[in-house]
């Protein structure tokens, strides 16, 4: 830092118990059930790396939706900034903002399908991303390995752009994008977050005994 440079006033970071901490009422901003669920799986994979922004009284100005995950996969403490000495309007204004200016940023479409074509190849859970919330991409060019079924071992069984890879053992099976959507929270409702009990439910829906 040059003897010039203005010292920049950071905000307090503090950890809080998710029970204290209470949600902006007028929040437009909505958080689905599959959102939430996402967003939980995030956290698990990467960690709690975005803190919660709340005010002096523990009101979420920023970070519903991580709040309502850490909530959905039993966290008790979550990380959080106390955004001290906004007025009622800052805070209604930063709710809005917070979520309006992320769209701002445009995407480079052909490094995003090279950075994920590669992820897949490491066999990195592509799901993850959350790729079906990015509505202004043209996928086209995303061209999946093709998949083959275990037993038959046929390789003529190509997935399309918009199939999910479901992999049970030897098994490798390609299944509709919208159905695996319906499945995840309705699976997650049965069978909960225990491996064995999701596999064994899987199995069962697609008669694999």
């Amino acid at each position: 830092m040059t003897k010039n440079a203005k010292k920049e006033q950071f905000h307090e970071y503090v950890h809080k118990s998710v029970h204290d901490l209470q949600e902006y009422e007028k929040n437009p901003n909505i958080h689905d059930e599959k959102n939430i669920s996402e967003l939980a799986a995030s956290i698990k994979e990467w960690g709690f790396t975005n803190p919660i922004l709340i005010d002096e009284s523990d009101m979420i100005i920023a970070g519903h939706g991580r709040w309502e995950a850490a909530k959905f996969i039993g966290m008790e403490v979550v990380p959080c900034i106390i955004l001290a000495g906004l007025s009622d309007s800052q805070k209604a204004a930063y709710v809005i903002a917070d979520n309006s200016l992320p769209f701002g940023s445009k995407w480079d479409e052909d490094l995003l399908l090279q950075e994920i074509e590669q992820l897949e190849a490491d066999g990195f859970n592509i799901d993850l991303l959350a790729l079906d919330n990015i509505e202004d991409l043209d996928f086209a060019e995303f061209q999946p390995s093709s998949f083959t079924d275990g037993h038959a071992k046929d390789g003529d069984e190509t997935v399309n752009k918009a199939d999910t890879k479901l992999t049970i053992g030897e098994y490798s099976i390609p299944i509709p994008r919208e159905m695996y959507i319906r499945w995840q929270d309705d699976i997650r409702n049965s069978a909960g977050f225990s491996k064995e009990n999701v596999t064994e439910e899987i199995k069962r829906r697609l008669q694999l005994w």
